[in-house]
């Protein structure tokens, strides 16, 4: 999902949600997945929405921002 808003907002999603019926539980599958060690990974999900300018490009994140413990794909 993106789209670019009347007010030149843009607004995108980082990642998505995985829900399963069977486990009752919503998996994150994020899009945005950066290695900083060797068992620890930067992870972002969620909806984005932000306003350029020339100098700089700020907005809102609402979602998650978490470190991971994780080794295997896709971390």
């Amino acid at each position: 999902m993106s789209s670019i808003r009347p007010d030149d907002l843009v607004v995108f999603q980082i990642g998505e949600d995985f829900f399963t019926y069977y486990y009752y539980y919503t998996t994150p599958n994020p899009a945005f997945v950066e290695r900083l060690t060797d068992t620890e990974s930067l992870v972002v999900i969620g909806t984005v929405t932000a306003k350029g300018s020339p100098a700089a490009i700020s907005g809102t994140l609402i979602g998650t921002i978490g470190l991971v413990a994780r080794t295997g794909p896709p971390f």
